[in-house]
């Protein structure tokens, strides 16, 4: 909230999404050993990276076509080529897949955890809460924000780790 409610300039780095979202209001990108301005928010960054990582797929299927199109060249038939294309669609399928289920259920537990983590916050900012009958579970409150802060972390470094992990086998 301190952060939020800073009236200077400020730059963060950091993979906690929450925080991001609750802070910042200019994004810059790391891409191509270059900074520039990043036009849009989280779920835009999210799109990017697909993107980039379509993109880069499709880089490496034009490379694959051209490879092909050299070995049509020195003799190898159409129907060999095409099964060879398939065995590699398919083992690139069988190394995703586990990527992609796990990216789904890191997901899914990350926008549980958000949920969880509104009804907290709005625990915490009610003034009601500050009252003495209400030590105790405010108490409490902050500490499963705390908790769910550092699983949300973790959960935001896989996400991360797993898109990458992606990315690469798609280049």
């Amino acid at each position: 909230m301190a952060l939020a409610q800073f009236e200077g300039t400020l730059i963060l780095v950091s993979h906690d999404r929450h925080l991001l979202r609750a802070t910042t209001d200019t994004f810059m990108l790391v891409a191509k050993h270059r900074l520039s301005p990043f036009d849009g928010d989280l779920d835009d960054y999210r799109d990017w990276l697909l993107q980039h990582a379509a993109e880069t797929r499709a880089a490496a299927k034009e490379a694959r076509a051209a490879a092909s199109g050299e070995a049509q060249d020195s003799g190898l038939n159409r129907r060999e080529l095409r099964r060879q294309e398939a065995q590699e669609r398919q083992k690139l399928a069988h190394l995703k897949k586990p990527l992609q289920s796990r990216i789904a259920k890191i997901d899914r537990e990350m926008e549980k955890l958000h949920a969880e983590k509104a009804g907290l916050d709005a625990l915490v900012t009610d003034p009601a809460s500050y009252e003495a009958a209400m030590k105790q579970k405010l108490t409490e409150t902050i500490r499963c924000q705390a908790e769910i802060d550092a699983r949300l972390e973790t959960l935001e470094m896989e996400w991360l780790e797993a898109h990458e992990e992606l990315e690469q086998i798609g280049s």
